[in-house]
Order: structure tokens, then sequence, then C-alpha cells
């Protein structure tokens, strides 16, 4: 299940930026390795451990925090993502979700 969650280094980088939603699940301080234990939803960046979102919940955080859409975009061939800011013509597309992740930390 870990490909549910985002990577260890775009959960450090979320953290640095202020992500404070609840979640099930941690990076031990420093790691890869996600806690595996009892379930439960916390917000773990107060600690040295840095909270494990699932993707939905980062692409959320962006739309309601900063105004950066991020979206799948229909292709017979692989999973294609773009984004965008609010006000800005700018699209970026024809990137896999972590490269969609780490372009709409560039925006903030």
């Amino acid at each position: 299940m870990q490909h549910l969650f985002v990577t260890y280094e775009i959960a450090k980088k979320l953290k640095e930026l202020g992500f404070d939603r609840l979640c099930f699940t941690y990076f031990f301080a420093g790691t890869n390795d996600l806690y595996n234990g009892t379930v439960r939803m916390y917000n773990f960046n107060k600690g040295l451990e840095t909270s494990a979102p699932l993707w939905q919940q980062a692409i959320d955080w962006f739309y309601d925090n900063h105004e950066i859409l991020i979206v799948q975009i229909p292709s017979y061939s692989m999973k294609v993502w773009e984004v965008s800011k609010k006000g800005n013509k700018d699209v970026i597309s024809g990137l896999s979700i972590n490269k969609a992740i780490e372009e709409a930390i560039k925006l903030i």
C-alpha cells in the first residue's frame, strides 16, 4: 500500500511548506520507512516524524491552500497529470504524479 502515499522527499517538502492535515501514517524520522502499526488519524508533522499523506490529500491541500490545481488527464497509454495555478495562464502537463507535485511545490 506504500504506493498510495507520497514519497518521503515530497512529504518532507510538504512539511516545510506547512502541510498540517491529519494522516493515517508517517515516515520514521529521516527515513523512507512508513510506520505500519495501529492506524489512526493524526498530524505527525509536529514532532520528528513526517506525516505521510495520501496523494489525494496532497492534491487537495495544494488546491485548498494555494489555489493550485493538479488533475489527471485522460490518456490511453499512461497516467498523465497537469498542474495550473489560479490566475496563471500557464499549464504544465504531461507529468507523472510525482513530477506534478514537485511542479506544484515550485509554484508556491
